[in-house]
């Protein structure tokens, strides 16, 4: 097939073909709108959130943070009652003194306090 530079017969075409668009009828418009209103999701209530834990959930960032928290406190909880000797020896160089803990007896300091 020969090219020839008549090329503006074409363009008058596509001219003619812009100028004149096609308009859908009522009834297409209509079955249409009609198509879409029924394909469109119904508005569903949003689920009721926890108050409590659903809140303190999502402020420290989901269930996945969540996990890793609980995963660190637990090995911190395990380290710090059981030691490894490398930690036991750092802690030695810091506190040379050992560590102990005084229970006071919480009644006889109340007593005192009532009395006087």
């Amino acid at each position: 097939m020969a090219m020839t530079d008549d090329g503006h017969e074409l363009d008058d075409l596509f001219r003619a073909a812009r100028a004149s668009a096609p308009q859908p009828s009522a009834e297409l418009t209509a079955r249409i709108l009609a198509d879409a209103l029924r394909e469109q999701p119904c508005p569903v209530a949003a689920p009721r959130q926890r108050r409590r834990w659903g809140g303190v959930l999502a402020a420290l960032g989901g269930w996945q943070a969540v996990t890793g928290l609980t995963a660190a406190a637990a090995a911190g909880l395990w380290i710090g009652i059981n030691p490894p000797a490398a930690v036991a020896g750092i802690a030695e160089g810091l506190w040379p003194e050992p560590l102990s803990l005084e229970l006071i007896d919480q009644m006889a300091a109340l007593e005192e306090l009532v009395e006087g």
